[in-house]
């Protein structure tokens, strides 16, 4: 599971509303950092990893919306991080399900082989859609300029938009980090599979 990050900028004596806007945009950063790998690879991992992300972000963003109510704007945000979540959680579900009716097939449970496979092979298709309508939807969110209106309307100080680049910085020393990772994974199996 994604682990949250560390929540920066918040300091004594700050305003209610400035410490929201340092958690909500924390988390924002947070779930977008998910974005590309999701769009990549699509795989079970990075769909998970999303969706516990922006969960957070929406958990936050409910807490804190009585500090936002007059504003105007937050509402459709809040909207749109929902609907995103949604549709991420369309997606896990199927691949929860895939994994399980793996499983069972894998341990020979008493369930007919082939209706498992079939089964298996109905899910992956629905996962498919369920997949295709959220990268619809991503795009749609990247035409309106989502990311963009959702800084602006959180980081409406110069503090906060320093806090929006100090996260960008850390989600590019995570995905080096994530690629050394990956090149060390092949490197080793590829060293292992001369062993053997």
């Amino acid at each position: 599971m994604a682990k949250g990050w560390t929540v920066e900028g918040i300091v004594p004596n700050q305003l209610t509303i400035e410490s929201a806007r340092c958690i909500i945009l924390a988390k924002f950063c947070e779930a977008i950092s998910y974005k590309e790998e999701l769009l990549t690879k699509g795989d079970p991992d990075s769909v998970h990893d999303m969706r516990v992300s922006l969960r957070r972000l929406w958990a936050a963003m409910r807490n804190f919306e009585d500090l936002f109510r007059d504003e105007p704007g937050f509402r459709k945000l809040a909207k749109q991080t929902r609907r995103m979540a949604r549709k991420l959680g369309k997606v896990r579900d199927t691949d929860v399900l895939i994994e399980l009716m793996e499983k069972q097939k894998a341990e020979g449970e008493n369930i007919e082989e082939f209706v498992l496979e079939l089964l298996i092979a109905r899910c992956q298709n629905r996962r498919k859609k369920a997949y295709k309508k959220l990268l619809d939807s991503i795009q749609k969110l990247e035409k309106r300029n989502f990311e963009t209106d959702f800084i602006g309307f959180f980081a409406n100080s110069h503090i906060l938009v320093e806090q929006v680049t100090l996260y960008n910085n850390r989600k590019k020393k995570t995905e080096n980090q994530n690629k050394e990772l990956e090149n060390y994974s092949t490197d080793f199996r590829s060293i292992g599979s001369e062993n053997f």
